[in-house]
């Protein structure tokens, strides 16, 4: 559906937070007869036994970055064929390949500022929040067992977001040390 001129602008987050964040995501529209609220979800299982099941598994592998970048590079792969198959190193060479700018959810009004000032925008819009899973549970939070389930089943994609995480600052430093001297929030309030 892209052309070879699309440029594809894309944010990462941290992988066991992103995790936690669906899965909230989902609690939040129980109820509603959403088909992409899980049945597991749908029924009440909490989270420390969904990551333990295939559908929560299978969830939270297609949400990684490695299955984004590999749809990129093989269009006509099916979400329901990735898996986490695409090797560290390959995955971050399609990011390269494929993205033109990757920024970060926590550092998401920086990022958006870099991002406007690269394409020259006279100024960074302003956004507003529209969709959230309203948790406020955080990986900090998460048991021992739990969080070493998760990081074991990411660990790859874990790698893939430190690279970029350290690429962004090391590329946009200034620009971030900037925004946040400077103008602190783009968010409405």
């Amino acid at each position: 559906m892209l052309s070879a001129k699309t440029a594809v602008v894309s944010m990462v987050r941290d992988p066991v937070q992103k995790a936690m964040s669906s899965f909230y995501w989902q609690v939040k529209h129980r109820g509603q007869g959403l088909k992409w609220v899980l049945p597991d979800i749908e029924a009440g299982m909490p989270f420390e036994e969904w990551i333990t099941t295939p559908s929560g598994r299978s969830n939270i592998q297609h949400g990684t970055f490695a299955a984004w970048v590999k749809v990129l590079t093989s269009p006509q792969a099916r979400w329901e064929t990735i898996g986490i198959d695409m090797s560290v190193e390959a995955a971050l060479e399609a990011a390269d390949r494929h993205c033109a700018f990757i920024g970060l959810t926590e550092a998401f009004d920086a990022s958006v500022f870099t991002l406007a000032a690269l394409i020259g925008l006279p100024a960074a819009p302003m956004w507003e929040v529209h969709c959230s899973s309203t948790s406020s549970r955080r990986k900090e939070n998460l048991d021992t067992e739990t969080l070493g389930r998760l990081e074991e089943m990411l660990a790859d994609d874990i790698k893939i977001y430190n690279v970029l995480r350290q690429r962004f600052y090391d590329r946009y430093g200034p620009a971030v040390e900037y925004f946040n001297t400077n103008v602190g929030t783009l968010k409405r309030a």
